[in-house]
Order: structure tokens, then sequence, then C-alpha cells
């Protein structure tokens, strides 16, 4: 019974270093593959021994909070150590330029109203409904662009891409009663993202005007910052910004607030 065990616990550990989804049924497999392997032909697998065996090991069911790939597993060791190198380059150039003159710039997308999905309802309904203030405002959404230098200090103004059904403009209505705010800088778009054109905006709007004369920026590998052309467009005469991207799939591992970054020795991690 002993080696019963071990040799389920193995086939568990293998499975779980894979990061392969286990479940009741692959417990019971490896034991009565491991009852023939002993030649205890009269084993039963049942359940109260799966329970016996997942409590003393420290086995309990999980929700799933990742996916990933087996290239994705693969590359990983890479991965850490192009990060690590990212991370000492940017340490390097807030050296030389100063935590102010270093800024990090990224996107985020919201709905303009967000449920969780599930609510409490008394068992036997067979439609379970809820009341939202607007059924539209739950599949169209907003793009901000927050931009923070080394320091941790916000780039004002805030750079919002809202949706608005016209395209590039809002109505002469939508206008009138818009609110303006001196730290938000207001755009729009049919589709509520962040498109090419907007990058220009971003660059000559709030970016330029806001920061030092030579300034590094760090942003993640989307396409579009890789446009040299837009870039050089859009930054003024005399003035310099070096272009830092992060390396592809390490964007998790560079956050410049992360539990294992500090660019600088200020910042809060």
């Amino acid at each position: 019974m002993r080696r019963i065990c071990e040799i389920t616990k193995a086939a568990y550990d293998k499975a779980e270093t894979e990061l392969t989804i286990i479940h009741d049924a692959d417990l019971t497999k490896w034991a009565r593959d491991a009852a023939t392997s002993v030649e205890l032909s009269g084993f039963q697998v049942s359940k109260s021994w799966i329970s016996k065996f997942k409590k003393m090991h420290n086995i309990v069911d999980r929700k799933i909070t990742e996916y990933v790939i087996k290239k994705m597993m693969e590359d990983e060791p890479d991965r850490y150590i192009a990060a690590a190198d990212f991370v000492e380059h940017v340490k390097g150039l807030i050296l030389l330029y100063g935590p102010k003159c270093v800024l990090n710039a990224d996107q985020s997308g919201f709905e303009y109203e967000i449920h969780s999905g599930r609510t409490l309802r008394t068992r036997g309904l067979k439609k379970v409904r809820a009341c939202v203030q607007s059924i539209t405002k739950m599949t169209h959404s907003y793009t901000i662009m927050v931009t923070i230098d080394a320091n941790g200090k916000l780039l004002s103004p805030l750079f919002i891409v809202m949706q608005e059904i016209t395209g590039n403009s809002f109505g002469s209505q939508v206008q009138q009663g818009l609110f303006a705010a001196p730290n938000i800088f207001v755009t729009a778009l049919n589709s509520g993202k962040m498109k090419k054109q907007h990058l220009s905006v971003w660059l000559e709007q709030v970016f330029f005007p806001n920061v030092a004369d030579r300034t590094v920026l760090v942003i993640d590998s989307w396409s579009t910052y890789k446009n040299q052309e837009l870039l050089d467009a859009a930054t003024p005469e005399g003035r310099e910004v070096q272009i830092v991207t992060v390396p592809p799939k390490t964007t998790p591992l560079c956050q410049p607030t992360g539990p294992n970054v500090n660019y600088t020795s200020g910042m809060q991690c």
C-alpha cells in the first residue's frame, strides 16, 4: 500500500511539473496502474482513498489562473534572462538620464460597466437575470494611456480614447456636454481602441509638452511603437527620445513596481 502511494505521488509530481491539468480520475488511474505494478490485484481505488491521498499530500482543487503552451515553458529560462538583462539596462539609463527623464507608458482597456457575471439566486430558476444600467456599456470600452517616470510620478494629463460611433471626433451634442478637466486629454474612435493615429496625438499633445528635452521611453512590443517614421514626425525639433522596448513575453517580469524588480533604490516594490 505504501508503494502504491509512492508511485501515485510520483506520477502526480511529474504531471504537476509539466503543468498538466489533473483531476481525481487521473489519480485513480495512476493508483490502479501502481496496484498492477506491485501485483496487488485486489486493491480498489475508492473515493475515500483518493480523499485521504490528497489530504496526506496537501493536494486541493484550485482555479486555473493562467494558461500557457509548451513553447512558453521551454522558453521560460530565456525569458527570465532577457528580463534580467533588460532591467539592468534600464537601471543604467536611469543613472545616465535621471529618474524623472526615464518614463514607462502602456495602454489599458476597460468596459464602461463591469459586472462579475455571477450572482446568488434561488435554486431552480430557469433564467438568471440581472439588471444593469446599460447593456451597451457592458460591451463597449475605452482605453487609457498611462505614463509614469522612474520616481513613481504620473505624467499629466491622462490620455483617454473614448468610444464614439461618429468615428474620430465627438458629435456636436456630445461636445456641448463633454466634461473638461486640465489633467485629462480625451479623444475618440468608433472602437474605443488606441490606434496609430492616437499614438501621434499622444506624443504631440501629451508626452513631449510635459517631459524634458532628453528622455527615455520604456514601452512594450506593440507593433505601432516600432514605427520610426511616425515617431520622427511627432518629435519636435531639438528634442530627443530614446525608445527602449521590453523584450517580447517578458512584460510580467519587467513591471517597474513588480515584486522582482527595483529600477531605483527609492522605488517601492
